[in-house]
C-alpha cells in the first residue's frame, strides 16, 4: 500500500505543480496582453483619429469641384466673357442645380458622413461662408426659374473664388501634414 501511496502522493504533487504552472502562465500571459494592450490602444486611436481626418480632407477636396471657376460639369460658377473698350470682361452666372446639389452634398458630408468633427475652424469656416453666398444667391432669385441666374454683385463671384482658392491652399498644407498623403 506504500507503494500505491507514494505513486499518488507523486501524481498529486505533479499535477498540483502542473495547475500551478499552468495558472501561473496564464496570469503572466494576462499581464503581458494587458501592458501590450494599454500601450497599443491610444496608438490605436490616434491612428483611427489620423484616418477620419484624412478622410475628411479628401472629402472636403472632392466638394472643391462645385467651387472651382475652372468650369466642369459640377461648376456653381459660369463666366461668359465680352470685350469692352479693349478690356475682358466676366458676366458670372450661377448654376442652379449646381448650386442646389452643392447644398445637399454639404449636408451630408458634414453631418450625415461626421466629417464636420474632424475638419479645423478655419476649413469649416471658409466651406460655410461659400454656403451663405450661394444661399443669399438662391433665395434672391428663388422666383426664377431659369436654369442659370445672372449675378449682379461684380464682388460676389470675386470673393467666392477667392474662397475656394483658400480652401484649396489650406487642404493641400493640411494634408500635406500626414505623411505619405501629399497632393
Amino acid at each position: 500500500m506504500t507503494i500505491q501511496c507514494e505513486k499518488l502522493w507523486e501524481l498529486g504533487i505533479g499535477g498540483v505543480v502542473t495547475v500551478v504552472s499552468v495558472l501561473g502562465s496564464a496570469y503572466l500571459a494576462y499581464r503581458y496582453a494587458l501592458k501590450k494592450l494599454r500601450k497599443e490602444t491610444p496608438l490605436l486611436l490616434r491612428r483611427d483619429l489620423y484616418n477620419k481626418e484624412v478622410n475628411a480632407l479628401q472629402g472636403l477636396w472632392k466638394l472643391l469641384q462645385y467651387t472651382t471657376d475652372n468650369e466642369n460639369k459640377k461648376s456653381i460658377l459660369i463666366y461668359e466673357q465680352t470685350e469692352v473698350e479693349n478690356k475682358k470682361q466676366r458676366t458670372w452666372f450661377l448654376v442652379v442645380k449646381n448650386g442646389k446639389e452643392f447644398k445637399h452634398q454639404i449636408v451630408d458630408f458634414f453631418y450625415g458622413q461626421g466629417a464636420g468633427l474632424f475638419l479645423d475652424k478655419k476649413l469649416k469656416d471658409l466651406l460655410f461662408e461659400y454656403d451663405r453666398h450661394l444661399y443669399g444667391i438662391l433665395l434672391s432669385e428663388k422666383d426664377n426659374n431659369e436654369d442659370k441666374i445672372k449675378i449682379r454683385s461684380r464682388k460676389l463671384p470675386n470673393r467666392m473664388i477667392e474662397i475656394h482658392e483658400e480652401l484649396t491652399s489650406l487642404l493641400k498644407k493640411k494634408i500635406n501634414q500626414f505623411p505619405n498623403n501629399g497632393i
